[in-house]
């Protein structure tokens, strides 16, 4: 299976998927997505190799899915950035 390769491919140089989990109905405030998967790569390059590989699989014609990608930081920088989030903002918004 082209995913399945891919994601072994990845896995050894150095990307690691950290688990996968059900989304449970009873989360308060919950998205509207049923799975999730957490990984952690060595650099923003990795993060677009795997990106292109489900992208290439076709994964995207199977299944809806929605990614979300950033660096990890200290809670300390975490709860700054969303206290001062309109001084912090970044892209997202601008323009609009």
């Amino acid at each position: 299976n082209q995913v399945n390769d891919g994601i072994k491919e990845l896995t050894n140089s150095g990307v690691e998927n950290v688990g996968w989990a059900m989304n449970d109905e009873h989360t308060p405030h919950r998205s509207d997505y049923r799975y999730m998967a957490v990984w952690k790569m060595p650099s923003r390059d990795y993060v677009k190799k795997l990106e292109k590989a489900i992208s290439d699989s076709g994964w995207y014609d199977c299944f809806s899915q929605v990614n979300s990608r950033g660096e990890i930081i200290p809670l300390d920088q975490a709860l700054e950035f969303m206290i001062n989030l309109e001084a912090n903002a970044t892209g997202i918004n601008e323009g609009g």
